[in-house]
């Protein structure tokens, strides 16, 4: 009886490990501070906390800013901050606004947005010709990034697959 036991709680054991490791994060994107950029953006040690450091791409030597996304809480993003050449930064939260940006991967087909982050949702908007400029980040789901942006006059929002998506501020992703 004790050999049946041990056998159904390894087993049981093994299952939740298996299904532990399967799961997606909840938040799992890279995004960038604007290259364009010019100002500083507080990282804070909590919501309404301390600034911890403020952060500011070095335009000088080309060393950008990305931002992994690890949660989001009210308007507010837990990043963990580095510099895409000099490396780490700082972990903390930053306030969800215009200079939090990706770009697109769309170079020669339409960009589909969608209406949640699931590839079979429905499409909320396209943007039939590429554009360059960068996106508003407004939310994260996985590795999915909800984002809005104009161009020419036209509001554009809706989840950016993350095949679609590049935090890239040196290339074009392709």
């Amino acid at each position: 009886m004790r050999h049946l036991l041990l056998i159904v709680f390894t087993i049981m054991s093994l299952n939740n490990c298996i299904q532990s490791q399967s799961t997606t994060p909840k938040y799992d994107a890279t995004v960038l501070l604007d290259p364009e950029f010019k100002g500083e953006l507080n990282l804070l040690e909590s919501p309404k906390g301390k600034v911890l450091v403020k952060l500011k791409n070095n335009t000088k030597r080309e060393d950008y800013i990305l931002l992994k996304i690890k949660d989001e809480k009210a308007g507010m993003f837990y990043v963990s901050a580095s510099y895409a050449i000099t490396g780490h930064i700082a972990d903390g939260w930053i306030h969800q606004g215009k200079e939090i940006s990706i770009c697109s991967r769309a170079y020669d087909q339409p960009l589909e947005l969608y209406a949640s982050p699931d590839p079979h949702s429905k499409v909320e908007s396209v943007i039939k010709k590429y554009s360059p400029q960068s996106m508003k980040v407004v939310g994260c789901s996985g590795q999915w990034l909800r984002v809005e942006t104009i161009i020419e006059g036209k509001k554009y929002s809706g989840w950016l697959s993350p095949d679609m998506q590049c935090a890239n501020p040196y290339t074009t992703c392709n």
